[in-house]
């Protein structure tokens, strides 16, 4: 008699095919190809490295006086201070580009807006930046006291409070959000939101400027490791995930 349908070749090869070709939890592949891993890592540990050798070189205190005495004792410490500080902020808005890619999949929303912020935060640390450069530019020319005024900012204006916003609050909640997205993520370790959060609580919190950039570092170091590794973290059985 006539085959039917289902005993035909052509249909059978189309059939698996269509077997074979559905993606499952294996099938995932690490967001960043072989090079682009390579710059991400890169970007990682030389943002940290610079932030940490800023607050190695100069650990600051808070009475601007005082700070600015510092600086005028030790000028050249002070000046590859502010050096490194601001070569740090291009790869931390470079590294925050690539964590975009390792956190969106399970968090698109979410990643997006946490992102956004840190990169807000880094254009207002660069302001803080030009601020400090302004000050110490003062007190080598012999103004110490427009120096002092400067770092206090008490008549920042609207650009500056602006300026200051995205620096302070941006940083603060982004850092948090983007622990979040870091976590629901399967290509970063769980310790890593979790030394983020540490990072919130020195820095922001006790204002362990010092401690909390060599603990940045580390994670820094970490999420390096899951870059170069390609680390995918295997789902929980009967769990799902979901962009948002």
């Amino acid at each position: 008699g006539t085959p039917c349908a289902r005993d035909s070749p052509a249909t059978t090869v189309v059939a698996m095919t269509t077997l074979t070709s559905r993606p499952t939890a294996a099938d995932t592949s690490f967001p960043l190809n072989r090079s682009a891993r390579l710059v991400a890592a890169a970007l990682f540990v030389g943002g940290g490295l610079l932030q940490l050798a800023e607050f190695i070189l100069e650990n600051p205190v808070d009475d601007p006086a005082a700070r600015i005495a510092w600086w005028l004792a030790h000028d050249t410490r002070t000046q590859l201070s502010q050096t490194v500080g601001l070569l740090a902020v291009p790869l931390m808005i470079g590294s925050f580009l690539f964590g975009y890619r390792l956190i969106r999949e399970q968090s698109r929303r979410l990643a997006t807006v946490a992102i956004s912020m840190l990169v807000c935060a880094m254009v207002g640390l660069a302001m803080v930046h030009g601020v400090e450069f302004a000050a110490r530019w003062a007190a080598v020319a012999g103004d110490t006291d427009g120096a002092v005024a400067v770092l206090e900012g008490d008549q920042p204006g609207v650009p500056g409070v602006v300026g200051f916003v995205m620096f302070l609050d941006c940083a603060f909640l982004g850092n948090l959000l983007v622990a979040v997205a870091l976590w629901r993520s399967r290509y970063v370790p769980r310790p890593v939101p979790v030394l983020v959060l540490a990072f919130v609580v020195l820095d922001f919190v006790a204002g362990q400027g010092l401690v909390s950039h060599a603990l940045d570092l580390a994670t820094d170091g970490l999420f390096a490791w899951a870059c170069l590794a390609g680390y995918i973290r295997s789902p929980r059985a009967g769990t799902t995930t979901g962009a948002h």
